[in-house]
């Protein structure tokens, strides 16, 4: 991302006239775009200290975009907070579906997908947030279950929704998870 000068010296904790003096004596690079100096944030000189705030403001961003990805889609108005809003329910349930239809309702990942995303729609509509993280962790334990069971049972279908579960499904809970944390931590 592209920095001003100003926003360099806020960054670095200095004044635009050190800035300017560390790029004249090369401690610093820039380029000038339509007269003023613009810089590379990623490239900017910091502290150990300054790098550390640096990394926890860009995992903080991580977490909020997560939260938005797994949070309510679109609420119309007049209408209250639904399970089916939450993308992590969504894809618990298609994959609960698909685990379903390709290797029948009592395959025991079908099953534990199946008991996922019940106990991820009673989390939802918990009011305390220890029975809400506790149907949470239920979920990501039961998914977590559908995923070994679908690699023990081998074979190519198996594996890719296996993998699928994994990077969208497990995913998803684990971020309603840290959403919970945040919030007992208030």
């Amino acid at each position: 991302m592209k920095v001003t000068l100003v926003e360099a010296a806020r960054l670095l904790g200095k004044s635009p006239r050190q800035i300017r003096y560390m790029l004249k004596q090369g401690e610093l690079k820039g380029e000038k775009v339509e007269g003023r100096w613009v810089f590379d944030d990623a490239t900017l000189p910091r502290s150990p200290a300054q790098e550390r705030a640096r990394q926890q403001k860009a995992a903080e961003l991580t977490a909020a975009v997560n939260e938005g990805l797994e949070s309510v889609v679109r609420r119309p108005r007049g209408r209250g907070y639904s399970v089916g809003d939450l993308v992590a329910f969504r894809t618990g349930a298609a994959a609960s579906r698909e685990a379903a239809r390709r290797f029948g309702d009592e395959h025991r990942a079908a099953a534990a997908m199946r008991a996922s995303v019940v106990a991820l729609g009673q989390g939802c509509h918990r009011f305390h947030h220890r029975e809400k993280n506790e149907a949470y962790a239920r979920a990501r334990e039961e998914a977590a279950a559908a995923v070994a069971l679908l690699h023990i049972d081998g074979g190519g279908a198996a594996r890719t929704l296996a993998d699928e579960i994994e990077a969208n499904y497990l995913s998803a809970l684990v971020g309603l998870l840290r959403r919970q944390e945040r919030k007992e931590r208030r």
